[in-house]
């Protein structure tokens, strides 16, 4: 909508996070008002820099403006997501203007707009779900963004005035190592699911069909051999029985076959329903960082010898036993 100026630094910076939270501070002190979006690659970063910015401006006194650092990332409870939207601090005894610093993941890039925002710092880095199909596991890597993405993020700061952006990188570094474009999710994920479906809406060559972002032929080979693997594939690819009702389910193909044949072979249905309805949503444990030992002792009252999934079991079993009630959750 407006202008943005976009800033590079001179030479690369050696650690990122602490040139974050000395460009915000240096934002605070220097700039005019309006608020300040920080990009950060997870919710430990996040939280470590909202106390280091808090406690840098207490040290400042009333020289600079009241400041407000809010965290944003996904576990993060909706009562504490919505306080991003709240107004900026009121100004202080001699009338600075206060201000308002959300430090997100890139959470903030697409999913949502806040208004006020005129500053953005952006490191360049976020974290990427990966999949690796040789040792079938998914993890979440810190990986440079695409320069789609930068731009995506400068735009941020001219929603409702003309906004700065700062990229703790050098220009060269943007034409250099950046790619144009973000890897598409098809080809950094397991494709279980996604093979399931297609089995059933009845595409049988999976390898030739016309994907947008053709996947690697690896993990659609790893694909088909789990689904085999679990039942829902015969030998001669094609879908069986229960593969057929295993993908009318929204879950991983492991978690829909638990459901429907190994908890009934072990007669264990209810305990399994629940703790796949537990793997579904989001983290049930909040550990905030001024209560650590607390969480941590409260969590060590649910766990189990074998293991997180009967730990998450007995949660459920207790909130049923404690009439679903919203304060023995907390």
């Amino acid at each position: 909508m407006y202008p943005v100026e976009v800033l590079y630094t001179k030479t690369p910076e050696s650690d990122y996070f602490a040139a974050s939270v000395k460009t915000v501070l240096q934002i605070h002190v220097e700039e005019k008002p309006g608020d300040v979006l920080l990009f950060l690659t997870g919710e430990e970063e996040i939280e470590n820099a909202c106390y280091e910015i808090r406690d840098e401006v207490k040290k400042l006194g009333d020289s600079v403006g009241p400041i407000s650092v809010l965290p944003l990332y996904s576990s993060l409870p909706p009562q504490s997501q919505n306080r991003i939207f709240d107004d900026p601090p009121a100004p202080n005894k001699k009338g600075i203007p206060g201000r308002k610093v959300i430090i997100a993941t890139n959470i903030a890039e697409t999913s949502l707009t806040i208004d006020g925002i005129v500053y953005v710092v952006d490191p360049g880095l976020s974290k990427q779900k990966v999949y690796n199909p040789r040792l079938r596991i998914e993890s979440l890597l810190v990986s440079p963004i695409s320069r789609a993405s930068a731009k995506q993020r400068a735009g941020r700061a001219g929603r409702t005035k003309p906004g700065k952006c700062y990229r703790l990188f050098t220009e060269k570094s943007l034409e250099k190592d950046l790619q144009e474009n973000s890897i598409p999710e098809i080809q950094r994920s397991n494709l279980s699911s996604v093979v399931l479906n297609l089995k059933k809406l009845g595409i049988n060559d999976i390898v030739h069909f016309d994907y947008m972002d053709p996947p690697a032929p690896e993990t659609l080979m790893r694909a088909l051999e789990q689904l085999n693997y679990l039942g829902a594939l015969d030998d001669e690819g094609e879908l069986t029985d229960i593969g057929y009702k295993m993908a009318e389910f929204p879950l991983d193909p492991l978690l829909s076959k638990i459901l429907l044949s190994a908890s009934v072979q072990y007669k264990c249905v209810n305990e399994a329903l629940s703790i796949i309805a537990m793997l579904n949503v989001p983290n049930v444990w909040i550990r905030p960082k001024d209560q650590q030992e607390q969480s941590d002792r409260a969590k060590a009252k649910f766990s189990h010898p074998d293991g997180d999934h009967l730990s998450l079991l007995n949660v459920f079993n207790t909130f049923k036993a404690k009439d679903m009630d919203a304060d023995w959750c907390w």
